[in-house]
């Protein structure tokens, strides 16, 4: 029952996104593909009709998709707070790749809640970002998790202070 919640929240998400991407097209599309032989009298209502709808209803801006992207994100990250199976790891496993840096946090302290050897082996693969500061964030929930072994491998990261602090935890770790 659990993972049916979870994966109905995530289907919404996908499917609030394919909508908004739809009608972003087609509204594209209808200003594009304008016949260039229609008679002035349907071109002219057209372009009012058009003009009416833009009005109405203005278009929705890149940045401002990618905020309410995020912000579904994070609603269904908080949601799944309550579910310990392996669907809500998965879907976490995957916020943690998301490019928004306040998604993959929230993905983080999800996972980091959560016990078990599977779970820390999702949050390792916080280790492939781009971003070295997330990766050291990484790091120390590993730490936390006595994941010596991702430790050591981040000795070898391209970005020094990842692996300065890899080291640094490994040390702390030993103790």
């Amino acid at each position: 029952m659990t993972s049916n919640l979870v994966a109905a929240l995530l289907l919404l998400c996908l499917v609030v996104a394919a909508a908004y991407f739809s009608l972003r097209n087609a509204a594209d599309r209808s200003r594009v593909l304008e016949p260039k032989s229609a008679p002035a009298p349907i071109k002219a209502a057209d372009e009012a009709n058009q003009a009416s709808n833009t009005r109405s209803r203005p278009a929705m801006s890149d940045g401002e998709f990618e905020e309410r992207r995020a912000a579904a994100w994070l609603e269904a990250i908080e949601a799944m707070q309550k579910f310990n199976d392996v669907k809500t790891f998965t879907a976490l496993a995957t916020a943690l790749a998301d490019h928004n840096h306040e998604v993959k946090n929230a993905a983080l302290e999800a996972l980091a809640e959560r016990k078990g050897a599977t779970v820390t082996t999702m949050i390792g693969q916080g280790l492939a970002d781009a971003d070295p500061e997330f990766r050291i964030e990484v790091l120390e929930v590993l730490a936390l998790r006595g994941d010596r072994e991702s430790l050591r491998r981040a000795r070898s990261d391209p970005a020094e202070e990842v692996r300065e602090r890899a080291a640094d935890l490994l040390d702390s770790v030993g103790k």
